[in-house]
């Protein structure tokens, strides 16, 4: 065969070997993009803080008649993590979940074999164990999805961290920005100890300082509170501090500081290479009631004794999230072991350079959410005055410094309507909640005014209708009260929201502001405003009830189009049409 016609021929062939390759559709292509981009999102987090990765997707194993697989492995020291990862569906989320959650349960009962059983499937984890055995690693395990699911259905299943799309954001960034340093606070959300990591328990349980103790008449603090100054290593406090960031992995109530910004920590760490020179202003930090006090003899002195100002030592366990920084969060992780030019010549000085701290000592009987009241106010007195704080940071402040308060109320029901009910996943409660419907305006404009317990404007107010108010107590004066009264307006709003979503098409139902107006902070605020209204002419009702007058009466088109009449300032009117077309008949 002449040369000319072997080479067409070998053309052909692969030409239709080309051809019979079955393509993507663009829906499996996006998918495939979003599986590898959430991938890449976990191993950047735990590669960052400082981890080591052992390949293992992709690699299914039998252990003690049980066959699994693992999608990640990261190593630090005798910390073992068991990472799977999700880009399941809301549906199918909760028994994917389950049944991963079983496999780690029946593996923590047999731990010790199953890290030799790694040790012999792995070499390379083999070769990270270096001076630990097998009894010495500490398991955990880790649930990452990509998609939402109800708190409720992961808080059933303990033993597993479940890390939320919301929160993989969080630590990436926070990753990217102080790199190494970021392992204690993973390290707290994994709930681990400072004696967990290596051989920490056998070390010396205290860190003493010099300090100055300031007591009770002298600070104008109230009875049993200190306030003390030292010097401490910016190793040693990055170590032992936390920050209550409002936009972290933590519940969103009772959080208030601001997110590190990765450029302003960049330029004071240049900063701090060029000057040579320590910070000289005050960090301001609150300490737990448990630091002790000792003469310069090293004798234990009670705080009680202290009443002028002294010169003490003051000795603090040595553990992770002891100490809250209230203010000066970017001085101290500017100290962050970094991957940067500056690392070299900052290690030393996160050693050998000291940092001047003024800490509150809290009472020992303090309850938890006075302390972070407290705390929260101190830092409004610093920070407010200089640069003011956006709508949404005072909005979570006002949770924690007057819990009564009609926002404050307000802030806490929205929170619990983004991890529950129709709302669920949909509400944007967190910075890195991306695409979905804002609050801050829900909670000034609408909720506020539904869950109010100002006495001349409760007849509009779901408190009206709170059958479980105690009649001899009726007033919202306390936690436990308060936490009631928020999961009832919580189970009010969800039965008229729900069967507002039982009415709409299912294609409606999204926030995609090019195909729907229906999950917008208009409509929103106008579904609560007819609640409200409805409070106010005694016409509230059960899911059936709502759902029954919406059902064929309701007259508005929520499809998005350029005749949609309903911009963002009209949700009144929004409200008054839904009530008028349904609600507004005779009794």
């Amino acid at each position: 065969m002449p040369n000319a016609v072997k080479k067409k021929v070998i053309r052909k062939k692969r030409a239709s070997k080309k051809k019979a390759k079955n393509k993507l559709s663009a829906a499996e292509r996006r998918q495939r993009q979003e599986q590898r981009l959430f991938k890449i999102k976990i191993n950047t987090v735990f590669k960052n803080a400082g981890f080591a990765q052992v390949p293992t997707r992709d690699k299914e194993f039998e252990f003690l008649g049980k066959t699994g697989e693992i999608d990640a492995l990261f190593v630090y020291e005798n910390i073992l993590i068991l990472s799977e990862d999700t880009c399941a569906n809301e549906r199918q989320l909760p028994d994917h979940f389950r049944k991963k959650s079983d496999f780690y349960e029946f593996l923590s009962e047999n731990e010790e074999e199953f890290i030799s059983f790694l040790q012999n499937l792995f070499p390379e984890f083999a070769d990270k164990c270096g001076k630990y055995e097998a009894s010495d690693f500490h398991l955990t395990y880790l649930y990452c999805a990509r998609h939402h699911m109800d708190h409720e259905k992961y808080e059933e299943h303990p033993h597993v961290k479940f890390m939320s799309y919301t929160s993989l954001r969080y630590f990436e960034g926070l990753t990217k920005t102080i790199h190494k340093s970021a392992k204690y606070e993973i390290f707290k959300f994994l709930d681990l100890k400072l004696a967990d990591i290596g051989f920490h328990a056998a070390a010396e349980p205290h860190k003493k300082y010099s300090a100055f103790v300031l007591p009770e008449k002298p600070s104008g603090f109230p009875s049993n509170y200190k306030i003390i100054t030292f010097y401490v290593d910016p190793k040693s406090l990055i170590e032992l501090s936390y920050v209550l960031r409002k936009d972290s992995w933590l519940d969103s109530e009772g959080l208030y500081q601001r997110m590190l910004i990765k450029s302003k920590i960049k330029n004071m760490r240049e900063y701090l290479v060029n000057q040579d020179h320590v910070y000289i202003n005050n960090i301001i930090v609150s300490l737990p009631h448990n630091v002790t006090f000792a003469d310069k003899e090293g004798n234990a002195i009670k705080a009680t004794e202290i009443k002028k100002t002294s010169h003490l030592q003051i000795l603090l366990p040595k553990e992770f999230n002891l100490v809250g920084l209230i203010d000066g969060q970017h001085r101290v992780y500017s100290y962050h072991e970094g991957e940067d030019k500056y690392e070299p010549s900052i290690e030393i000085k996160r050693q050998k350079q000291q940092l001047l701290v003024t800490g509150v000592i809290f009472p020992k009987n303090i309850d938890p959410s006075e302390k972070i009241k407290k705390e929260a106010e101190i830092f409004l007195e610093i920070n407010d005055k200089q640069s003011r704080a956006k709508g949404d940071l005072k909005q979570a402040i006002q949770t924690i410094v007057d819990p009564y308060n009609s926002i404050a109320i307000a802030k806490s029901v929205v929170s619990r309507l983004a991890k529950t009910g129709p709302l669920s996943g949909l509400l944007e409660d967190h910075y890195f909640g991306e695409g979905k419907i804002k609050t801050t305006s829900i909670v000034s404009y609408a909720l506020q005014h539904i869950v109010t317990l100002d006495e001349d404007k409760v007849e509009e107010s779901l408190y009206k209708i709170w059958e479980d108010k105690n009649p001899q107590y009726p007033e919202v004066d306390n936690e436990v009260t308060r936490n009631e009264y928020v999961k009832f307006c919580v189970k009010e709003i969800n039965l008229f929201i729900g069967a507002f979503k039982r009415w709409l098409s299912d294609e409606l139902w999204t926030t995609d502001r090019k195909i729907s107006k229906a999950l917008t902070t208009t409509t929103i605020n106008g579904l609560i405003f007819c609640l409200k209204k409805l409070i106010a002419e005694g016409k509230t009702g059960d899911f059936d009830h709502y759902y029954a007058q919406l059902d064929g009466q309701l007259k508005i088109n929520f499809k998005a189009t350029k005749n949609f009449p309903y911009k963002s300032s009209h949700w009144r009117a929004l409200g008054d049409k839904v009530y008028d077309d349904c609600f507004n008949y005779d009794e």
